[in-house]
């Protein structure tokens, strides 16, 4: 049967644009207007521990889509100037950027929708 286990917030007046939770339940990510956060979920007895990532990379914001991959090891943020870009997340709790998708030059529209593969070979 589901259960609530964890309820985050955006601070103040800010409503969160998207999020994700990774398919391993370790990892959460959302986006504003103004801030990108990861978090990583650590499971407790009967609850769930959580701790801001520190140092996430400086993103073009706001996103509007987030993925991880099947693997829960990498982040990928569609921002709203049509970049993609991909963050390997690290244990224990941290992540580094490893890449950016641009978008042919004069095309800056949003990514709204993002698919990763199965074998994390490909991102559509």
């Amino acid at each position: 049967m589901p259960e609530h286990l964890v309820q985050l917030k955006s601070k103040g007046p800010e409503h969160i644009y998207c999020s994700c939770i990774s398919p391993c339940g370790a990892w959460l990510a959302y986006s504003t207007a103004s801030r990108f956060l990861l978090y990583r979920l650590q499971h407790e007895g009967d609850g769930v521990g959580v701790k801001k990532v520190p140092k996430v990379p400086k993103l073009l914001l706001p996103a509007y889509q987030l993925q991880f991959s099947a693997d829960s090891g990498r982040l990928f943020v569609a921002s709203a100037r049509g970049s993609v870009h991909v963050l390997q997340l690290l244990e224990p709790g941290g992540c580094k950027h490893l890449h950016t998708l641009r978008p042919p030059s004069g095309t800056p529209e949003a990514v709204y929708l993002l698919a990763p593969s199965a074998d994390g070979h490909w991102l559509a």
